[in-house]
């Protein structure tokens, strides 16, 4: 008996109704734009932080609302990180791409936590599960479409693409699912659902609100990149100790650096 399919029958039939093959015409658009310029801005249900993501094939920035206004917090290039801070005006450290992992950096920098902040949200990552700045659990498989359908949340009704991806133990056997539910209303995607299947039972893990997505370049976090001074990663030598720090160049208003 595949109880994998089982489960995966039981989730789609119980909590959707009128399931059809085809994805939501605006699936492949989504997909296309995480590939070239984009901006999405969302948060979870139950956490107060909100979250935009902007970039384009090389470039990623991470911005944090607060007060209205977006503040970058993270940027990758090709070969650097960056990370933002405020000392009276807004500054940054960057660090080598090729040197995340080192045994030499300052734990305090948490350069690899920063570049965890990259990514995808986990219930996006089924549009564009090859995204370099995202990275998946070795236990979890690539997601596979299951179906449309539409599915009630609320008192809202919303045009639903289901995703599955398989959760394998260490003997490459199948000990659950995850499904990744992407919920669409009058064609935009709006939010995003995740659920763990489990001996035929289905447990809601999180709800992502989607506030924008669209194709395009985030001005305004961009321009608070101006002539923002740029000091090297500590790595524990002397001008470290001396609280000193090496000064990199000076970041211009765009998504790369300047020297």
């Amino acid at each position: 008996m595949n109880w994998k399919k089982i489960v995966a029958g039981v989730f789609a039939c119980g909590l959707m109704m009128g399931t059809v093959s085809a994805q939501q015409p605006a699936a492949a658009e989504y997909q296309n734009m995480l590939q070239q310029d984009f901006v999405l801005s969302y948060g979870y249900e139950g956490k107060t932080e909100k979250v935009r993501i902007t970039g384009d094939a090389g470039k990623r920035m991470t911005a944090i609302l607060q007060e209205n206004l977006w503040y970058p917090k993270v940027l990758g290039t090709n070969d650097k990180i960056y990370q933002f801070y405020i000392e009276k005006v807004t500054k940054a450290k960057v660090l080598p791409l090729n040197m995340l992992g080192s045994d030499k950096l300052s734990p305090d920098e948490k350069w690899t936590e920063k570049k965890d902040r990259l990514a995808l949200p986990e219930e996006l990552a089924v549009l564009a599960w090859q995204d370099k700045w995202t990275s998946h659990p070795q236990s979890l498989g690539a997601p596979a479409f299951s179906g449309s359908s539409k599915r009630q949340v609320g008192s809202d009704e919303y045009d639903c693409d289901q995703y599955i991806c398989d959760i394998r133990n260490q003997a490459g056997g199948v000990s659950g699912q995850l499904a990744y539910n992407l919920l669409y209303k009058d064609g935009k995607l709006v939010k995003a659902q995740k659920y763990l299947l489990y001996k035929g039972k289905q447990q809601l893990l999180s709800t992502l609100d989607i506030m924008e997505f669209k194709a395009g370049v985030d001005e305004g976090a961009i321009s608070k990149l101006n002539d923002v001074k740029v000091y090297k990663a500590e790595l524990g030598d002397i001008n470290d100790l001396l609280d000193n720090p090496v000064e990199e160049g000076t970041m211009g208003g765009a998504l790369n650096a300047q020297k």
